[in-house]
């Protein structure tokens, strides 16, 4: 509050030079004053400021001995007191002494000033003063020398006994242009004691007082500021009330009192701004979200341009998804992340849209954020465009899906020991570009052009992230690495199940030449694959994914016909699920390939056993097959 008034202050030594007073000429036969007057002379023609100082003490004790003399009369009193408060005052004015003493040695605002000793000198100019006062000299000669005298109080430190003095200046000389003076140093004297209540309601009266003000305009100001901090000051209170006790009411207090300031006549554009925002905190925080979110618009709508508009917008789309307005959530923070890119909390705030939008369906903003956040913010955040590159992947239309791919594989590529993330993309994509509904994963037409290049791009970053990194990867690397090289086989095993197989025929010979119907187009192009399998059965850490391989090389066999081969590969799934229960489905699809086989040994088939309850991080974070 001390730092908040320093104006005040800077007021007061303003004051320090008034009023002023003039000498008027008497004439007496009094050889007392006739002595006094050669002494004032003598101290006027004085031009040593050494010997001028004296002579004008000269001249001011004969004059006060002639106003302390009982045999005058009042008239002659008065005007020796006056001409001994002139002298006093010449006497301070010319001693060099007196020039370079501070008025106060008190320069820690946050410390009450302790009164300080008064020199002999002004200790007589303040008897004077009171000598003159009491002979009760015209009006505006009375407020000056009651100015003086607690000017010269103050300057002391001795505040408790200038207040009452400047307050009666105030009431008893409104009319004059002194009481301006005395009204800021009662503020001023007030704050420096921290009697802050009392310096408030004297404030507080004078702002009503519009008469008073109607021609102190630098007063009415500086009245309107103290409020301005006051009433502020009163809001931060409150809201440090409502944090210590965590009460809703008080929240909602400190709010009404925010905008009590914002609704003040003459507040500038910053204060009202700032006043808004903090009430829409208090709401916010009380859980009046309503109030909040109108609060919040005002400020938007008022002060376009403030710093604050901006915090606002980001405040007011968190608000409104609180109370499940997502839409209007996501209008409010799509303005403030591409109106403010470069704030901190920005690309969060987009986060947040697009987690919005997604929960609404709404595909086209999705897209439209996520392509604007991938856009600002993939140079500096790779890691997380490239999380919003799988999100547009996953809610774009199909025919949309290999730009969407190749957005993803260009993001994953910036990433560092990201592996779950690109084989994710990976699967995604494998998933969303089918043109029809997949069977177990595997599409039945061909995919989009383009996108074997682009997955098989992800799957090997991924198979190499996690089987190379530090030479020394984890169980759960390596499970990810036999999910990656499992998606890339299936990539190729579509393509042997897109070859038309014909039905089996036994050989025939013509001009000496054997036709094998297992060395068509399809047989050739399944080899690689099958060895693939094979490999990766051998090699595979995870169980899920070997269980998966040999489920596919069952499929596989199937497809070319070779009844004993699907067999071989359809009862080592069934074998191999045995052994753990992390590849139920597993199993069941390779029961439902015997079935339709018609496996004899069907019935003996080991019990389905019961969904997974748990199991490895790669089944808790991948869709499994």
């Amino acid at each position: 509050m001390r730092r908040t008034l320093l104006a005040l202050c800077l007021l007061a030594s303003v004051a320090e030079t008034a009023p002023k007073y003039d000498r008027a000429a008497v004439s007496s036969s009094s050889p007392a004053w006739v002595a006094a007057e050669k002494a004032w002379m003598a101290a006027a023609a004085e031009k040593d400021p050494a010997k001028a100082t004296a002579a004008w003490e000269s001249a001011a004790s004969a004059f006060l001995a002639i106003a302390e003399d009982p045999g005058v009369t009042k008239g002659v009193a008065s005007d020796a007191a006056y001409a001994a408060i002139l002298a006093w005052k010449n006497a301070l004015s010319v001693d060099p002494r007196v020039a370079t003493r501070a008025p106060s040695t008190d320069t820690d605002f946050d410390k009450v000033p302790t009164p300080r000793l008064i020199p002999p000198r002004e200790q007589a100019l303040l008897r004077t003063l009171e000598i003159y006062i009491a002979h009760s000299p015209p009006p505006d000669e009375l407020a000056s020398a009651k100015f003086l005298r607690a000017n010269t109080l103050r300057r002391y430190d001795h505040l408790d006994k200038a207040i009452p003095i400047f307050l009666d200046i105030v009431d008893a000389h409104r009319d004059l242009e002194v009481a301006e003076y005395a009204a800021n140093l009662v503020l001023d004297s007030y704050n420096r004691l921290q009697r802050y209540d009392e310096m408030i309601a004297f404030a507080e009266k004078l702002r009503l007082d519009k008469k008073f003000l109607a021609t102190r305009p630098d007063l009415a100001a500086t009245l309107a500021q103290l409020r301005m901090q006051t009433l502020r000051v009163r809001g931060v209170r409150l809201e440090g009330d409502a944090r210590a006790t965590r009460d809703l009411a008080t929240y909602d207090r400190c709010g009404d009192e925010y905008i009590a300031i914002a609704d003040e006549p003459g507040i500038d554009e910053r204060s009202h701004a700032e006043v808004l925002y903090n009430a829409g905190v208090c709401y916010t925080s009380a859980g009046s979200i309503a109030r909040a979110a109108a609060v919040y618009r005002i400020l938007i709508a008022k002060h376009p341009h403030s710093s604050l508009a901006g915090r606002a917008m980001a405040r007011l789309g968190t608000a409104e998804a609180n109370v499940g307005h997502y839409r209007e959530a996501i209008d409010a923070l799509e303005k403030y992340f591409t109106k403010y890119p470069g704030e901190k909390d920005a690309f969060h705030a987009a986060s947040d849209a697009i987690f919005y939008a997604r929960g609404l369906g709404d595909h086209e903003r999705v897209n439209r954020i996520g392509n604007f956040v991938i856009k600002t913010f993939a140079a500096k955040r790779p890691r997380e465009a490239a999380e919003v590159a799988v999100i547009l992947l996953e809610v774009s239309p199909r025919n949309g899906a290999v730009a969407a791919a190749q957005r993803v594989a260009r993001h994953i590529s910036q990433l560092q020991r990201e592996p779950l993330r690109a084989l994710h993309a990976a699967r995604t994509i494998v998933a969303a570009t089918c043109p029809n509904a997949p069977v177990d994963e595997l599409c039945s037409k061909p995919r989009a052009p383009g996108l074997d290049r682009t997955t098989h791009d992800l799957l090997s970053y991924a198979g190499d992230r996690t089987s190379k990194r530090l030479n020394r990867p984890t169980v759960d690397d390596k499970a990810l690495a036999d999910w990656a090289t499992l998606t890339a086989i299936d990539l190729d095993l579509e393509s042997v199940l897109a070859i038309r197989v014909p039905a089996p025929k036994a050989p025939t010979v013509g001009n000496g030449a054997v036709t094998d119907p297992s060395a068509g187009p399809a047989s050739i192009a399944a080899e690689p694959v099958a060895r693939a399998y094979e490999r990766l059965i051998l090699d595979a850490t995870d169980p899920g994914a070997r269980i998966a391989a040999h489920a596919r090389l069952g499929t596989l066999q199937r497809h070319l016909g070779d009844r004993d081969q699907a067999l071989v590969a359809l009862r080592a799934c069934v074998a191999e699920s045995r052994k753990t229960t992390l590849a139920s489905d597993w199993l069941a699809r390779c029961e439902r390939d015997l079935t339709a086989m018609k496996e004899p040994d069907l019935d003996i088939l080991p019990e389905r056993l019961a969904p997974p309850s748990a199991g490895p991080v790669i089944a808790l974070e991948l869709p499994r097959p």
